[in-house]
């Protein structure tokens, strides 16, 4: 009886892995600040034509004193071209609590960049995150990280 029950828990744990997953990597951000001129730089192996969904995954404290989330998100291709958007997050719902999944005091949180991007040739696909936050320092940011799925 155990070891079914074993074998239960083993195939919950694998069925709920997401196996569509090929690139994350998070950057601890010192203090849990975030300053304005401290972009997060993250380097992406990219296969040509394959579609791909690539997220900005936060971690914040429920102290972190704003709403949203200004950032600008570059990505230079592994072909050289530059492609550069504002990104405008809204990190609570419009009952004011914040989005995502919390456990006491942290909250994580995934954010749409791209969906369904491709790219011209195989290589690296580097992506800068530059905080565009009025103030200088953004207090209660714990990590930044990128994360990359095949697109469906």
């Amino acid at each position: 009886m155990r070891n079914l029950l074993m074998a239960i828990v083993a195939v919950i744990i694998i069925s709920g892995c997401d196996n569509k997953v090929v690139y994350k990597n998070y950057h601890e951000l010192e203090n849990m600040n975030w300053s304005r001129f401290d972009n997060q730089v993250f380097d992406i192996n990219v296969t040509k034509n394959i579609p791909l969904d690539l997220y900005l995954s936060l971690r914040h404290h429920t102290d972190m004193p704003y709403n949203y989330l200004d950032v600008n998100i570059t990505l230079e291709t592994p072909n050289g071209e530059f492609r550069s958007k504002d990104y405008h997050y809204s990190l609570k719902d419009s009952n004011h609590k914040w989005k995502g999944s919390g456990m006491g005091e942290l909250w994580d949180l995934d954010l749409t960049i791209r969906k369904d991007i491709s790219f011209r040739k195989d290589g690296i696909c580097k992506v800068t995150i530059e905080n565009k936050m009025p103030r200088g320092t953004i207090p209660g940011i714990i990590e930044l990280g990128i994360i990359v799925k095949e697109a469906n």
